[in-house]
């Protein structure tokens, strides 16, 4: 069973190496080195090349551990930053099966502000105006557009993952994905992959962009992760070398 090796060697060499033992490309199965949905952590980490003791904001945290784009950022290359969600509740009974520490911000993730609010009306001029990673993804689609503008004219990410969901007739209605690609080129950002997706009962769906600033990511980097095609792609194509 053949492994896959990200498109270019990081930095940090002990990870890499990791890496490309633990994910197989037959079957896509993961291992503990990334608890995203699709491999978000793993392309934050690719494009800074393993830097440690960044800075993420990540809106739309969801659980602290599984399906969550920073725990290993936090864990793995001691990151620190703010997550936010409105809805998260660690006594959720889908959370039942976890024990304290897993389901718990507070005792999972000492590293990270979480605050339990409406990102809408957090009040962002407190932070830092520069921070490695972005992640958007909260609900309604109309509402990931609202706060990309208000974060991208104020300011500054290495790093973006935004989720258009373009699969959701709310989305495609308003155009956020256009309009959202249209801002942020605006803004100097390029996109990486555009139309990222995951399977669905089989099926791509597309729901994200991956965003990088120039002023931060070196060209070699974007030249070689660069995967823009008119169709939907698996998140693997951007990461990996074939």
């Amino acid at each position: 069973m053949s492994l896959q090796k990200f498109k270019h060697d990081l930095i940090n060499q002990p990870f890499q190496n990791a890496v490309e033992n633990a994910i197989k490309s037959a079957n896509h199965n993961l291992s503990f080195l990334t608890f995203s949905q699709s491999c978000q952590d793993l392309f934050v980490v690719a494009m800074l090349e393993g830097k440690s003791k960044g800075t993420f904001l990540e809106i739309g945290c969801g659980q602290p551990k599984y399906g969550n784009n920073t725990f290993v950022l936090e864990n793995f290359f001691l990151f620190t930053g703010v997550s936010i969600d409105l809805n998260y509740d660690d006594n959720w009974s889908a959370n039942r099966h976890l024990n304290i520490v897993e389901r718990s911000w507070p005792l999972c993730r000492p590293a990270t502000l979480w605050h339990k609010t409406d990102a809408l009306n957090f009040d962002y001029s407190s932070l830092p105006n520069y921070f490695d990673y972005l992640q958007i993804d909260i609900d309604p689609p109309k509402s990931n557009l609202e706060l990309l503008e208000k974060l991208c004219s104020t300011k500054k990410f290495a790093v973006i993952t935004f989720e258009h969901d373009d699969w959701d007739s709310r989305s495609f209605e308003l155009n956020i994905k256009r309009r959202s690609r249209e801002f942020l080129l605006s803004k100097g950002y390029i996109l990486i992959g555009g139309d990222i997706g995951g399977r669905n009962n089989s099926k791509l769906v597309s729901y994200e962009d991956w965003w990088v600033h120039p002023n931060f990511i070196k060209k070699e980097i974007i030249d070689a992760y660069k995967t823009i095609t008119p169709v939907t792609k698996h998140w693997s194509e951007v990461l990996f070398k074939r």
